[in-house]
């Protein structure tokens, strides 16, 4: 909890979230002084079993960082952090909807588990997103991007180079889900999340006026942020 207090101090206070692995010592306290101090504590990295997701929960704990990824798989003995996601309706789900860290069927069952709101998508992109095919880097490593995936050296997934839009096109067109729906995965979930969702996540009076516009094959026509235009095709 102190490291966490030096970091955010040093940030100006600026962090809404943290990923943490809640069996680790002194994690229960963490999150309990994040959920106390309106941050978003979220269960990520971790090899937590069912009964350390139950305790992460009691404590304060409501998201599921990359749900499927980096975490315990579901086993009909031992549900883990994926069973669990699915179990708790209290927990909110991430999703990186790329086909590529998470099958279809596997988004397809999620979508099935999780009430409409309580399943956002992100993209989890590193710094090679929206750029050609060739090499990367991240965090000191080398990474190779090739149509749609970034690895490493030894094949091991680096993160993603998936973009929003085709997050929500490919929920659309291959997982299934109704239009609106998949928006709100992308929009109104994750604001409200993040508790922001009084000033985004929607078009209403008295929000920020953060959109985009797309056209029927997803492309990105136009960005605005805070009311203005920051991106025209």
């Amino acid at each position: 909890m102190e490291t966490f207090k030096a970091y955010n101090e040093a940030s100006g206070n600026a962090i809404k979230i943290v990923t943490l692995a809640p069996e680790v010592e002194g994690a229960e306290e963490l999150i309990a002084y994040l959920s106390k101090n309106g941050i978003v504590a979220s269960i990520g990295h971790t090899g937590a079993k069912c009964e350390d997701i139950k305790k992460a929960i009691t404590a304060g704990a409501s998201n599921v960082t990359h749900t499927y990824n980096a975490q315990t798989a579901l086993h009909h003995r031992e549900i883990g952090t994926v069973g669990s996601a699915m179990l708790f309706d209290e927990l909110n789900c991430e999703l990186i909807a790329d086909t590529i860290h998470v099958s279809v069927p596997a988004m397809q069952l999620l979508v099935k588990n999780k009430p409409c709101d309580k399943l956002s998508l992100i993209t989890d992109a590193m710094r090679a997103k929206g750029i050609p095919d060739g090499v990367s880097e991240l965090g000191g490593q080398t990474v190779y991007v090739k149509n749609g995936e970034a690895r490493l050296a030894d094949g091991t997934l680096a993160g993603s180079v998936l973009r929003m839009n085709r997050a929500v096109q490919n929920m659309v067109e291959k997982v299934g889900v109704p239009f609106t729906q998949a928006i709100d995965y992308a929009t109104i979930n994750p604001a409200r999340m993040l508790k922001i969702d009084g000033e985004a996540g929607s078009i209403k009076v008295g929000k920020r006026a953060d959109f985009t516009v797309l056209n029927e094959n997803y492309d990105v026509l136009c960005t605005v942020c805070g009311g203005e235009i920051i991106y025209k095709a």
